[in-house]
């Protein structure tokens, strides 16, 4: 008997892996117990065929996904009504388990695929994001906590069949949920799962007893985030793994900070007398968090969208996010394609036209005023609040709002700050320079800047840090990744005496730079390999 393992997306050959589209396969053969982590979207991938938001059909989504080699398609855990579409004879559900890190595409998307009777297991923070996300982005494109099918049929009256749809189609998950550092037992098969701190929350890493063997797996982390010591715990319980698998997604690049840190740069950034626009990722609250605090500090109003407002709901005293009720937080009401309005009456009537059911409840909020005494919380904030006093407002904005956001305010000589990643790969260099460009068609455009937090870190350190590289970007750029740096591995991995197998990573051999004395195993993508011979033949 043996532990098989298999690499499905996550990795890719002897030299560099794959950033994203974790899938891995665990099967142990004396347990008899057999389990998958993540299923991911391979962004690289991915990429090369589809762009945003562009969507493979339902009904080719197994060929397509075979063919393109985007996702695992063993029919054991695939849907059985994908199954159908695709033209393939139904089998028996042959996994036990499928074991979820986090709710992040590159880990996630691939539930959409899977089939809803596998049991599914996730911290309850990463449910309640996947349905938050789930609900606002409609059901035919995430079915992460529930699979919405319209491919079978049920009794109608006067005995006539049709096909089912809307609440009748939804079938839900096997969900089950753990809390951190609580053990749980699949058959008979030990898993332990621990919080960590990760640009999302409920993110978690797992430490499993297998039948050769304690393998740890790191899911995403960092140690810069306001919950360090989850990781750092999570560590702690890892350096007695046999075999570590260890993503190390941006241990290639130089970034420094903390998300403190962040706050104070982009709270002298924001600039008094013009609008600010901020840019984030929409489902980070940890994010959301730093950008309010900075508002906050200049007082001003950070205008968020109602997707992140039903998130924070969804949040409300988690971890010190945001509330609605919070003084320096509006609620932007955008009108999709309908430019301004002459009055609140027009407001309403538009806005209901072009809003969602769940969003009209923000329609019912104050109006913004002007006059700071009687900001209160649970602030409406329209696009003419906007134009007219457009130095109290930082706005958060997406790519793909940014035009129509300029194009009705008159924010020349305004300030875009970039609170998210910078383009690393062809696909986001392009979107990066479509910023560049509506920004320089509405004198927005400030030039090159250095990376504030790299220049930081390079002054704080004097002469010792003459060797810190300080990047320049096309933007004023402030981001707290959501991994660690070199330095952080080299810090970790010096007391680990396992066999570590990096993963969801660049360049392979920075594991080893980082720690000369570990043993390493490299495994490829689409290979079975047998958990002892990773242990005795890691070198």
């Amino acid at each position: 008997m043996s532990v098989e393992l298999e690499f499905t997306g996550g990795v890719d050959d002897l030299i560099s892996g794959e950033l994203g589209g974790v899938q891995l396969l665990i099967n142990d053969l004396e347990r008899r117990v057999k389990l998958m982590v993540d299923h991911g979207q391979p962004p690289d991938r991915y990429n090369k065929y589809f762009a945003f938001p562009e969507q493979i059909s339902p009904f080719r989504l197994i060929s397509v996904a075979k063919k393109l080699g985007l996702y695992n398609t063993l029919e054991g855990i695939l849907r059985q009504d994908l199954l159908l579409a695709a033209g393939q004879k139904l089998v028996p559900l042959d996994t036990d388990a499928l074991l979820l890190t986090h709710g992040h595409y590159d880990h996630a998307a691939g539930l959409n695929l899977i089939r809803p009777d596998l049991e599914t297991w996730m911290h309850p923070l990463t449910k309640r994001m996947l349905y938050s996300w789930q609900m606002m982005s409609g059901t035919t494109r995430n079915q992460f906590v529930d699979v919405y099918t319209n491919m079978f049929t049920a009794p109608k009256k006067y005995g006539k069949e049709k096909f089912v749809s809307g609440e009748e189609a939804r079938i839900p998950r096997n969900i089950k949920t753990f809390e951190s550092g609580v053990t749980f037992k699949i058959k008979d098969m030990k898993v332990t799962a621990y919080l960590v701190d990760h640009s999302l929350v409920g993110a978690v890493g797992y430490i499993i007893e297998t039948s050769e063997g304690k393998i740890a797996i790191s899911g995403d982390l960092r140690l810069r985030g306001r919950r360090r010591r989850d990781t750092e715990a999570f560590f702690k319980e890892a350096m007695d793994a046999d075999v570590f698998f260890l993503e190390g997604s941006l241990m290639h690049m130089e970034h420094y900070g903390t998300e403190d840190d962040l706050v104070e740069v982009v709270a002298k950034l924001l600039i008094e007398d013009n609008l600010n626009v901020l840019a984030y990722p929409p489902r980070e609250l940890d994010r959301i968090l730093s950008a309010y605090l900075a508002c906050r500090i200049r007082e001003k109003m950070l205008v968020i969208p109602p997707s992140q407002a039903k998130l924070l709901e969804a949040f409300k005293g988690i971890y010190n996010f945001p509330s609605l009720d919070s003084k320096y937080l509006g609620v932007s009401m955008g009108l999709r394609g309908k430019g301004l309005t002459e009055s609140d009456d027009d407001f309403e009537d538009l806005a209901n036209i072009g809003t969602r059911m769940w969003e009209r409840k923000y329609m019912k909020f104050p109006d913004w005023s002007p006059d700071k005494n009687f900001w209160r919380g649970k602030t409406r904030v329209d696009i003419k609040d906007i134009k007219d006093y457009k130095d109290q407002f930082a706005v958060f904005s997406t790519k793909f709002g940014l035009l129509n956001l300029l194009n009705d305010v008159d924010a020349k000589g305004g300030r875009y700050i970039r609170m998210h990643p910078g383009p690393y790969t062809s696909r986001m260099e392009d979107d990066a320079q479509q910023v560049i460009d509506i920004l320089k068609s509405f004198d927005m455009y400030e030039g090159p800047k250095p990376d504030y937090l790299c220049q930081r870190e390079k002054d704080k350190r004097g002469l010792f840090g003459s060797n810190i590289n300080v990047p320049i970007t096309e933007l004023h750029e402030v981001h707290v990744k959501g991994h660690m740096n070199f330095e952080e591995y080299v810090e970790v991995l010096k007391n680990f005496k396992g066999v570590v197998v990096p993963y969801h990573d660049m360049e392979h051999e920075l594991f080893r730079k980082a720690a000369p004395h570990i043993k390493m195993f490299i495994m490829e993508r689409n290979k079975k390999y047998q958990l002892r011979d990773i242990i005795e033949q890691a070198t």
